[in-house]
C-alpha cells in the first residue's frame, strides 16, 4: 500500500536535492568571478590610466595635451635629476681640463636637456605601452572568466530544468501505478466479494476493499 505516494515524494525530494546542488554551483561560480574581478581591477585601472597617458604623449589627444604631456615629463623629478647630474658631470671634466668657458662646452652643455628629454620621451612612451597592453590582457581575461561563468551557469540552469522535468514525469509515473493499483484491487475485490456474498452488494464491497488495498 501507499507505494504510488511514496514514489511521489521520493520524486519530488531527488529532484529538490538536485536543484538546491546546481544553485550551490551557480552560487559558488559567482562568487569564483566576483573575486577574478577583484583581484584583477588595480591592474585594469592602471592600464587604462596608462592608456589615457599613452594617448596624451603621442598625440592622439591632440597638440595641447601633447605638450602638456611633454611638460610634465620635463618637470618630472627623475628628468630633472637625471639634467642636473649629466650638466654637472659635463661642467667638472670641462672644468678639469681648462674647457669651461669655450665654445664646444657651452654647445654641448645646451645640448644635454633637449637630448636627455627625447630618451626620456621613449623610454616613457614604452612604459606605458607595456602598461595599457597588460590591461588589455587583464580586461580580456576578465572577459573569458565571464564567459566562462556565465556557461557554467547555463549549463547548471539547464540541468535543473532537466531535474525538475524528471521529477513531473517520476510523479506522474507513480500516480498512473497508484491509480492503475486501485482499478486493479476494485475488480479483483469485486470478483472475491461476489464469489463469497453473490450479487450487487458482494460486488460493490469487495471492489470498495480491493481498491483502498491498491493504493
Amino acid at each position: 500500500m501507499g507505494g504510488g505516494k511514496g514514489g511521489d515524494d521520493s520524486a519530488k525530494e531527488a529532484a529538490q536535492a538536485q536543484i538546491q546542488g546546481l544553485q550551490m554551483q551557480i552560487a559558488q561560480a559567482d562568487k569564483a568571478f566576483e573575486y577574478g574581478q577583484e583581484q584583477y581591477q588595480p591592474y585594469q585601472q592602471a592600464g587604462l590610466t596608462a592608456l589615457d597617458q599613452y594617448r596624451a604623449l603621442i598625440g592622439l589627444g591632440g597638440q595641447e595635451q601633447q605638450q602638456a604631456a611633454i611638460g610634465q615629463l620635463a618637470q618630472s623629478p627623475f628628468y630633472q635629476a637625471q639634467l642636473r647630474q649629466a650638466e654637472n658631470s659635463l661642467l667638472q671634466n670641462a672644468s678639469a681640463t681648462g674647457g669651461l668657458r669655450t665654445g664646444n662646452t657651452q654647445t654641448a652643455l645646451s645640448a644635454i636637456a633637449p637630448e636627455l628629454l627625447n630618451q626620456q620621451y621613449l623610454q616613457q612612451v614604452g612604459l606605458l605601452g607595456g602598461m595599457q597592453e597588460q590591461g588589455l590582457n587583464v580586461t580580456t581575461n576578465l572577459a573569458n572568466l565571464k564567459a566562462g561563468n556565465a556557461a557554467a551557469a547555463g549549463q547548471a540552469m539547464a540541468q535543473q530544468g532537466a531535474a525538475l522535468g524528471q521529477s513531473i514525469l517520476a510523479q506522474q509515473a507513480a500516480r498512473q501505478q497508484s491509480s492503475s493499483g486501485m482499478i486493479g484491487g476494485a475488480i479483483s475485490g469485486a470478483v472475491a466479494g461476489q464469489s463469497i456474498f453473490p450479487g450487487p452488494i458482494g460486488a460493490i464491497g469487495g471492489g470498495v476493499l480491493g481498491a483502498l488495498g491498491g493504493k
